[in-house]
């Protein structure tokens, strides 16, 4: 009591002076904390005397004293006008008998989104989303907004009567900002919905959140481009594909997804290579489902190297599984994995474990609005796609998300102070053909965004030389002799002890790495096979060194063709045409609304 009473007294004196409280601005990536205060912790037990005498001397070095707190010896003090927070710190440090001065860190409720149905989402937990809700996303207020472009069977984003059907926005779609859309399936600019898939992978990318009803999303402070490539019954060709993509990219997308994908017999087109390669050049940020056939290759487009490939997880059984889903396709050409789900009701709440959004079942959306659960690789991709939708509306550029996106997924270690050394060498290098790099986490994405720390990956360079060997008794095999080089400051030179992934196709197939000499080279042997003019195509899909990721799925642009004795090279997948081919979206089991 009596070291209460003195130090009121000297309150009383302390107020009589003026201070000015300085305001200093909050960088992204900064502690949260409040400006222009610090705190003060003296040693238990001093006495009264003692303590006014160091209210005393912190008064003379400028420090206004707001708030005594004896249970924890704390004083909360105001720095002087205009004193950098570090400075004032270390200042308060220097006076007699201060034992410890800080600054006054806010503390916040941990919350979650107040959508009714939040609570059956399993996977937005799974990829770091509360502490990302936290962290920014729940006060994110973009700027510039990223355009997503969504190209799917439309999105229901209007109210709008055609011959057909009656159109009108999903009801929770009403926060969401949308421009601009095009349909290139009937050349018009009423980019609707008359099937469900694109609606639904719009919700999971970008519904609207916090606002008391229906489910949460990742990108929903970001606008949303709808463009219609695939018809009524989820089939589309390159032709209304390669429009779409030309179509967002010159109106402005920062992101594309397309959950859906190409048959297995789809044979490369020229057309639709050219319209990807044009996208990445321009910036553009593409974002591919893997595919739901259970499938050793990820499917085109995802597999093209352009986009980033993204297949499904179930959820987990045990803290840090992570299991690729029985549906979701895998090979080299997978980046990463997001929640898929499936059918199963693993925690016995009625309710499958599969992905949560608002559509409908198909034709006319008018009136028929549910929630409807959909597993599948098309909203693994679509909450991929929100993360980099996030991230560039912060500001980064192409490379930098994709940088972001797989150096902060699960299988790989950052270090702050050396971005060099990301991969965790306990993953064979961050990378296996089932996972990718691993599965995406929004709020480590976030958190090293808001840093700045990007990361660098190296330049390179390769080669490749395929050999056609007699293997006896009518059959033939193929030797890739692969050359690695990095190159600085324009000089190249050989990038010996790095790990080739790659995979033989055509008539041999199989998956396999390499680690190079001293000379920068290691060389591949395909399986060998008794097929009649074989032919042997060999894509490198990744190479790491010294935890450097270098690139991904890179394809050799010609393979070899036995005619008798002589080789000949000829272009790998040859024939480029706009013939319609079975272009579906990867979309499994069927969907049932929760209510």
């Amino acid at each position: 009591m009596r070291l209460r009473n003195c130090l009121i007294v000297f309150v009383t004196v302390l107020l009589l002076h003026s201070y000015t409280t300085i305001l200093v601005g909050k960088e992204c990536g900064e502690p949260d904390v409040l400006p222009g205060q610090i705190l003060v912790q003296y040693e238990r037990g001093i006495a009264c005397q003692q303590l006014q005498y160091l209210c005393t001397n912190l008064s003379q070095q400028g420090f206004r004293l707001t708030r005594h707190y004896p249970r924890s010896c704390v004083l909360r003090l105001e720095a002087p006008g205009n004193t950098d927070p570090r400075i004032a710190i270390a200042n308060a440090k220097e006076v007699p008998g201060v034992r410890r001065s800080e600054p006054v860190y806010k503390c916040h409720a941990c919350s979650v989104p107040n959508d009714e149905w939040f609570w059956l989402q399993w996977n937005l937990p799974t990829i770091g989303y509360g502490d990302a809700w936290d962290l920014f996303l729940k006060d994110a207020d973009f700027a510039a907004p990223a355009v997503i472009a969504v190209l799917d069977t439309g999105v229901a984003y209007e109210n709008y009567e055609d011959d057909n059907y009656e159109y009108e926005r999903a009801p929770d779609f009403d926060n969401i900002v949308f421009v601009d859309g095009y349909d290139a399936v009937n050349d018009d600019y009423h980019p609707n919905d008359d099937n469900g898939h694109g609606t639904f992978v719009c919700g999971v990318i970008a519904q609207s959140t916090n606002n008391l009803t229906g489910v949460a999303s990742i990108a929903f402070g970001c606008k949303i481009m709808p463009v219609k490539v695939l018809g009524e019954y989820q089939s589309g060709d390159t032709a209304s594909l390669v429009e779409g993509i030309y179509f967002a990219v010159d109106n402005g997308a920062d992101v594309i997804n397309c959950s859906a994908g190409f048959s297995w017999y789809y044979s490369h087109s020229e057309i639709l290579a050219e319209a990807v390669t044009y996208a990445a050049t321009s910036g553009t940020v593409l974002i591919g489902s893997a595919g739901n056939a259970d499938l050793p290759y990820v499917k085109f487009p995802a597999a093209y190297n352009e986009f980033l490939a993204v297949g499904a997880t179930l959820p987990e059984e045990n803290p840090g599984d992570l299991v690729l889903s029985v549906y979701s396709n895998y090979g080299v050409a997978l980046d990463v994995v997001a929640p898929g789900g499936d059918s199963e009701d693993r925690d016995e709440d009625l309710y499958p474990e599969a992905i949560l959004a608002e559509s409908f079942d198909g034709g006319s959306p008018s009136g028929c609005w549910d929630l409807w659960w959909a597993s599948g690789t098309s909203g693994a991709a679509a909450q991929v796609s929100g993360i980099a939708g996030v991230l560039m509306s912060l500001g980064l550029d192409r490379d930098e998300t994709l940088a972001v996106i797989k150096g902060t997924s699960s299988k790989i270690v950052w270090d702050p102070e050396d971005v060099s050394g990301i991969i965790d060498p306990s993953s064979i290098n961050g990378f296996d053909c089932e996972t990718g790099f691993g599965l995406v986490d929004v709020n480590k994405a976030l958190e090293f965004a808001l840093d700045s720390i990007i990361p660098q990956f190296p330049e390179y360079e390769t080669s490749v030389e395929i050999t056609v060997k007699d293997g006896g008794g009518g059959t033939h095999y193929a030797e890739a002799q692969v050359t690695v080089s990095t190159i600085t400051s324009g000089a190249s030179e050989p990038a010996s002890g790095a790990t080739v992934y790659g995979y033989w196709e055509g008539s041999a197939v199989g998956n396999d790495s390499k680690i190079t000499s001293s000379n920068g080279r290691c060389a591949f042997t395909s399986a060998t096979t008794s097929t009649l003019n074989p032919e042997f195509g060999f894509v490198i899909t990744n190479i790491v060194k010294g935890g450097e990721l270098f690139f991904k799925n890179e394809e050799i642009p010609g393979t070899l063709q036995m005619h008798g004795d002589k080789m000949i090279v000829m272009p790998l997948r040859a024939t480029g045409t706009t013939a319609t081919v079975a272009f579906v979206p990867w979309f499994v089991n069927p969907s049932t609304p929760i209510y």
